[in-house]
């Protein structure tokens, strides 16, 4: 039993407006995307959500569903920040490299290439491997030495996409690029 009225927990906007969306097909603007998509029978009692899902971890976490082509349930639903939330959309197109499937941004991070270089590539219809090749092991000859940009940026210290927007900022200018 919970040690207070339900409206007084910071989940039970969540819990009320989650339900909405589902259930409500005139009050919640959001219905259309979300008529098909259920909660379990168990979270009828907001108590019970409480108790699967636990307080709020932060303020400005949200509900989130794992899988989007399924409903709200104790094994599908996580407390989420709005960068997981953002990431976790239908609208965002995955590609698979070397057994890691991500987005475009998320490939970014992992291959240490830059976001506009794997755009351009695939809109000019290059293949995902041959870009994240290129970009990882084109190297750069300054003052006798000769790296990668990931390689470079590990030198200088700064993180990867500093050294891509130097690159982008300053073209080929490598004494500026190159310098801390």
């Amino acid at each position: 039993m919970l040690d207070k009225p339900n409206k007084e927990y910071i989940e039970y906007s969540h819990w009320k407006n989650m339900r909405a969306r589902c259930s409500a097909p005139r009050v919640h603007k959001d219905r259309p995307k979300y008529k098909d998509i259920e909660v379990c029978v168990e979270w009828d009692s907001f108590e019970q959500f409480y108790i699967d899902m636990g307080p709020k971890p932060f303020s400005t976490a949200s509900i989130d569903r794992e899988d989007n082509l399924l409903g709200y349930n104790k094994s599908n639903c996580r407390w989420a920040n709005d960068y997981e939330q953002a990431r976790n959309t239908s609208k965002n197109v995955t590609y698979e490299h070397e057994g890691f499937i991500g987005t475009v941004h998320e490939l970014s991070e992992r291959f240490s290439v830059s976001t506009a270089t794997l755009y351009k590539g695939l809109q000019n219809g290059r293949t995902l491997e041959a870009i994240i090749t290129v970009a990882t092991t084109k190297t750069i000859l300054y003052n006798g030495l000769e790296l990668t940009k990931k390689q470079w940026a590990d030198k200088l210290g700064v993180k990867p996409s500093t050294m891509y927007a130097r690159f982008n900022k300053w073209g080929n200018d490598l004494d500026r690029i190159l310098t801390k």
